[in-house]
């Protein structure tokens, strides 16, 4: 059996409002929210730039992982951020390509 791969993610907005959940396909997930198909809160704020991004082993703990970075502030959130992308850039580059190219 093959280990699957689940990841807990932040998008911002270049306004950098914050965006916090986990997946099993970081990629999909991230062009999702591109073509507006995520949640509304990231619609309305075109919050699609993953600035943040950690693995973790199984679905529970992408889930409990995603829970705590919820609970956390806006500071702390900003903190983690910051201590791995200080220019909050947007760290999915070239490989989300949502023109088909």
């Amino acid at each position: 059996m093959t280990d699957k791969i689940y990841y807990v993610y932040i998008l911002a907005s270049i306004s950098r409002r914050i965006y916090v959940g986990c997946t099993s396909d970081l990629g999909r997930r991230v062009l999702q929210h591109r073509q507006g198909l995520g949640p509304e809160h990231t619609r309305l704020y075109r919050i699609d730039r993953l600035v943040w991004w950690d693995t973790v082993r199984s679905k529970h703990e992408a889930l409990e992982a995603e829970r705590r970075l919820k609970d956390y502030n806006r500071a702390k959130k900003i903190k983690l951020i910051e201590r791995q992308n200080a220019g909050w850039l947007d760290l999915s580059g070239d490989w989300l390509r949502s023109d088909g190219g």
